[in-house]
């Protein structure tokens, strides 16, 4: 395994089991890391099989770390971005709205290297749209869940959607979502791109 892939499993799973200890809910916890705890099996298990590029994979771990943080505190309560919200006379705590922006771009650029890796799709206008399409359709589907939670009234269910009295929350949401999405694109394609052919001539 790389050195580099190697780190981000362990600290992610450091980051986990830290997460675990004294949560604030362990419902919250539970909610929060059930996902991303199937998709890090997920990227084990395929592992030797479709191995991403240390690019993907580095995005992967900021993501899965950002959400074992949100699981510990949770996502309206990280007394870091509390502390931001009072001494800058915020309305409301962003580390959520951070981390949407994380996700729109961890998603845009994996989403990009397996249609590039798995497909006949060049790089080009074609393929940014799909992309694109791909990281805001599931900004849109988690905005549903959560609307799904809320609507079953289910325990936990203002904390998990975090709107913190905000109207637009989930407008708010998918916006940083493409956001990332489309800085991401245009920052780091180039080194993605560069490192699917420095693969493809190994």
């Amino acid at each position: 395994m790389d050195p580099w892939h190697l780190g981000f499993f362990v600290t992610v799973v450091a980051m986990f089991f830290w997460s675990a200890i004294k949560p604030a809910s362990y419902l919250m916890w539970m909610m929060e890391i059930a996902p991303l705890l199937a998709g890090l099996v997920l990227l084990v298990v395929t592992y030797r099989r479709l191995t991403l590029t240390t690019l993907c994979y580095g995005l992967l771990a900021v993501s899965f770390i950002w959400g074992a943080i949100g699981g510990h505190y949770g996502f309206t309560h990280v007394p870091f971005f509390d502390w931001l919200r009072e001494h800058y006379h915020l309305q409301r705590n962003h580390f959520d709205r951070v981390g949407h922006f994380i996700q729109g771009a961890t998603v845009t650029m994996v989403a990009r290297e397996l249609l590039l890796r798995l497909t006949p799709m060049k790089a080009g206008w074609l393929l940014t749209g799909y992309v694109l399409s791909i990281g805001m359709a599931l900004s849109m589907s988690y905005e549903i869940f959560e609307w799904a939670v809320a609507a079953l009234r289910l325990p936990m269910s203002v904390e998990f959607v975090g709107m913190q009295g905000d109207f637009w929350d989930a407008q708010w949401d998918m916006f940083l979502g493409l956001v990332g999405s489309v800085l991401a694109l245009v920052s780091l394609s180039p080194f993605q791109d560069e490192s699917l052919r420095h693969r493809s001539r190994l």
